[in-house]
């Protein structure tokens, strides 16, 4: 009976432990550093994000933009103090950028722990061209467009795009969002695909026209507005997502990234603030998000940007 009790107490001290092992909150000071300039819209939800965490591992947690560098500055300042901190990282410095430089260094020593944000790209052009048909007629006598960088979706679907029309695309990449806008609505550029989030104003304004969600579905917050699927009859563009999200030194101890990860996605599942940003820049939200959800969405990203900027022999020269 002593042996049967004292093996009975052992096996709930080793479950005990083992549970209390796996709870391995971070230490303060504890900062995510972000690799997209303050005010932008992954950044606003960031600042949510290191509101919720603060609450749940009681102590202070910073935000720390750190842009520049394809997001190398931000993702050294965090292997550089991996005990304190996570990195905010784009599609574009995660997985274009390490694919067009060949350098895989990025992808080896960080690994994915949830979103920040996530979303659909939109098409759009100057309000002159008022029907996709006005819009394919002004492509095939410029068919110049711009993206935010080399590698990046809306490169990639506007290339798909133009050669679905059947002339050579031009493209140009812009630093300043505000000057590639301008280019949009001066007609400078035929069009351009970027997010909801950083057009929405444009377009309410009358400074741009959207013309299709790039989206099997069309957009809650824009009922009227078609998939670019309806207006052509098919699948001319492939359904490229903009994204940004939480990494982490992979040479960490695996209960502290299983923690953070954990509570990363518990706040991006359930708090409110997040929630209310999101919907309010019209970012997508993934129902009830998990580490497998997040594996598995990555390795799908790589291989559909890596076919893309293979397919059209992308370089940064």
């Amino acid at each position: 009976m002593k042996n049967i009790l004292g093996t009975i107490l052992l096996l709930v001290g080793l479950v005990f432990n083992s549970a209390h092992a796996q709870n391995d909150p971070p230490r303060s000071p504890f900062k995510i550093i972000v690799a997209v300039p303050a005010g932008s819209g992954p950044d606003k939800i960031v600042r949510e994000y290191a509101e919720e965490l603060s609450a749940i591992w009681k102590i202070q947690v910073l935000v720390d933009n750190r842009p520049g560098g394809n997001g190398i500055i931000a993702a050294n300042a965090h292997l550089q103090d991996k005990e304190h901190s996570v990195v905010l990282l784009t599609i574009d410095n995660y997985i274009s950028f390490p694919r067009l430089t060949k350098n895989t260094t990025m992808i080896d020593q960080l690994t994915p722990l949830s979103f920040d944000v996530l979303t659909e790209l939109v098409l759009f052009s100057s309000p002159k061209y008022e029907t996709f048909a006005d819009l394919q007629s002004a492509i095939k006598q410029n068919p110049t467009f711009g993206s935010w960088s080399i590698g990046s979706p809306p490169q990639i679907a506007g290339l798909e795009l133009v050669n679905s029309i059947g002339v050579k695309p031009i493209h140009a990449p812009y630093v300043q969002y505000g000057n590639w806008f301008i280019d949009v609505s001066t007609q400078t550029l035929s069009f351009s695909f970027a997010t909801f989030g950083s057009t929405k104003e444009l377009e309410k304004s009358g400074k741009i026209k959207y013309h299709a969600v790039l989206s099997n579905k069309r957009n809650s917050d824009y009922p009227n507005l078609p998939t670019l699927k309806e207006l052509t009859g098919k699948d001319v563009v492939g359904n490229h997502t903009a994204w940004a999200g939480f990494f982490i030194d992979r040479s960490l101890p695996q209960s502290r990234i299983n923690t953070i990860q954990q509570d990363l996605i518990k706040v991006y599942n359930n708090s409110n603030k997040v929630k209310t940003v999101r919907s309010f820049l019209s970012y997508n939200t993934v129902e009830d998000l998990n580490a497998e959800k997040v594996a598995r969405f990555m390795r799908s990203e790589q291989t559909r940007v890596h076919q893309g900027i293979d397919n059209f022999k992308l370089e940064i020269k």
